[in-house]
């Protein structure tokens, strides 16, 4: 039995030896930038998470939360947005990924309030670390909202988009903005 299942053992490796080995499938590449993301996905989708339907809009009423729990069409679109800004950070923060495609100028690029391109870059590039902490602190708070809006809690919803928000703003004072001189 031994005797058999060597030569079997020995036959397998003998008939792989002349077999090449499958060329490796090319993943995806980052083809949008950093500043085409924002623009045409996580402006809309926090937009959409964050602009709240005037029914939803009074939580410190009774009325205002009783029209809440009733716009289920509303929670679902907010906790839809919610998701899909989520997954934003995994998108941004791809290896290769440029803030913008070469020789186009940023919105307000030559500005003293920004940086160029280039300099974003260089920020990330050098705090790679600290660009990462950023994007998980948005993923974790797009969730958040995710969250409330599943369970139709008004008061979770405007803590997550505070949080949202300030995940936001300061990832663009470390990479954005130039550092404030004293």
């Amino acid at each position: 039995m031994r005797l058999a299942a060597l030569i079997l053992v020995g036959a397998v490796l003998l008939a792989s030896c002349g077999q090449t080995p499958a060329a490796p499938v090319p993943g995806p590449e980052p083809t949008a930038t950093i500043n085409e993301i924002m623009k045409a996905m996580i402006t809309p989708m926090n937009n959409a998470a964050s602009n709240l339907p005037e029914e939803i809009t009074d939580p410190d009423t009774p009325e205002g939360k009783a029209k809440a729990s009733r716009a289920d069409a509303d929670w679902q679109a907010i906790h839809d947005a919610a998701l899909a800004l989520s997954e934003m950070p995994n998108l941004f923060t791809m290896e290769g990924r440029k803030v913008a495609a070469p020789g186009v100028k940023l919105e307000n690029e030559g500005t003293p309030s920004y940086l160029t391109a280039v300099q974003m870059e260089d920020r990330i590039r050098s705090d790679r670390t600290g660009f990462l902490k950023h994007a998980k602190a948005m993923q974790d708070a797009s969730l958040a909202i995710a969250a409330a809006a599943a369970s139709k809690n008004v008061d979770a919803l405007y803590d997550a988009g505070g949080k949202l928000d300030e995940s936001c703003s300061s990832c663009h004072a470390a990479f954005w903005y130039p550092t404030p001189t004293k």
